[in-house]
C-alpha cells in the first residue's frame, strides 16, 4: 500500500478546513438600518401647515447641499482628471524628449568612431609612406659598394 505524498497532505488539510468553513457559513443578506422614532405622543391624522413648510424647507435645504456635495465631487473629479492628463503629457514629452536625445547620441557616436577610424587611416598610410622611404634608403646603403 502506497502511502500519499507529504506535500499532498499539506495542501488537503487546509483546504478541508476551508471547504468546511464556507459550508458552515450563512448568507447574509445587506440591509439599511433606519431608526424610526415612535411618536411620544399620537399624532394627528393630517400635519399643520407649519409642519408641512418646515418638512418642505428641511427638503429644500438637503437637495441644496446635495447639489453642492455633488457640484464639489464633480469638480475633485474634473481636477483630478485634469491633474492625470497634464501628466501624462508630461511624460510622453519626456519620452519624447529620452527618444530624441539617445538618436542624437547615436549619431553623435556614429560621428566620433568614423573621425577616429579616419585618423587612424590617415596615420596608417603615413607610415607607409615613411616606411617606404625607410626601404630606399636601406636600398641605397646596400647597393653603395662598401670602401
Amino acid at each position: 500500500m502506497k502511502y500519499p505524498a507529504q506535500g499532498s497532505l499539506i495542501w488537503t488539510w487546509p483546504s478541508l478546513l476551508l471547504s468546511t468553513l464556507i459550508l458552515m457559513a450563512r448568507p447574509g443578506i445587506a440591509q439599511t438600518t433606519t431608526t424610526v422614532n415612535p411618536p411620544s405622543s399620537p399624532a394627528p391624522a393630517l400635519a399643520s401647515q407649519a409642519d408641512l413648510d418646515r418638512m418642505l424647507k428641511e427638503l429644500q435645504n438637503e437637495r441644496e447641499v446635495q447639489k453642492k456635495v455633488r457640484a464639489e465631487a464633480e469638480q475633485a473629479f474634473s481636477q483630478t482628471t485634469s491633474l492625470f492628463n497634464l501628466f501624462l503629457v508630461v511624460l510622453g514629452l519626456i519620452l519624447t524628449a529620452a527618444i530624441a536625445s539617445l538618436w542624437l547620441l547615436r549619431r553623435a557616436v556614429i560621428h566620433e568612431v568614423t573621425e577616429v577610424a579616419q585618423r587612424h587611416l590617415r596615420e596608417l598610410r603615413d607610415l607607409k609612406g615613411h616606411l617606404a622611404d625607410a626601404i630606399e634608403a636601406v636600398d641605397l646603403v646596400l647597393q653603395k659598394p662598401i670602401d
